[in-house]
């Protein structure tokens, strides 16, 4: 399997470590996984890898232009039934951007998130929805039984 991260901001921490960091890790699982600015964003690209992961895309403070939002909804269309389209987000920002994020949600396969209240919010743009958590889940914790 080989993984394609496409970014927007490079120095964002977010961006770091779920793009950055969770490529590196991957590579240790999967055939490859690469990392990609959105600008360079290509069929080629898109033609080698079998999932892409749009890491928060319209959601982190670059502006991305009209130009390359049609340019990259325009791939996924034409790739939808060839390879796996995953938005992965992290903080509610779907309305960012006059709903950038939002057309995300609707137009690729699945969405990655950290939680189960964003993933109920989520769930009413995109029905496949996998959490994927970045921090440690004292619930979560509070029900594990102990061994002795």
């Amino acid at each position: 399997m080989k993984i394609l991260f496409v970014y927007a901001n490079r120095d964002d921490p977010c961006t770091i470590k779920s793009c950055f960091e969770l490529s590196k890790g991957l590579k240790k699982y999967v055939e490859s996984s690469t990392e990609v600015y959105y600008t360079k964003l290509n069929d080629e690209l898109i033609e080698a890898n079998d999932i892409i992961i749009f890491q928060r895309l319209g959601a982190n403070g670059i502006l991305i232009s009209k130009l390359d939002e049609e340019k990259i909804f325009d791939i996924i269309r034409r790739f939808y039934n060839k390879k796996i389209f995953i938005y992965m987000i992290d903080d509610l920002l779907i309305e960012e951007q006059n709903g950038l994020p939002k057309r995300f949600l609707k137009e690729c396969h699945s969405v990655i998130c950290p939680n189960e209240p964003m993933k109920q919010q989520v769930n009413s743009y995109c029905k496949q929805c996998f959490i994927l958590r970045t921090y440690v889940d004292i619930e979560a914790i509070d029900v594990i039984k102990k061994e002795i």
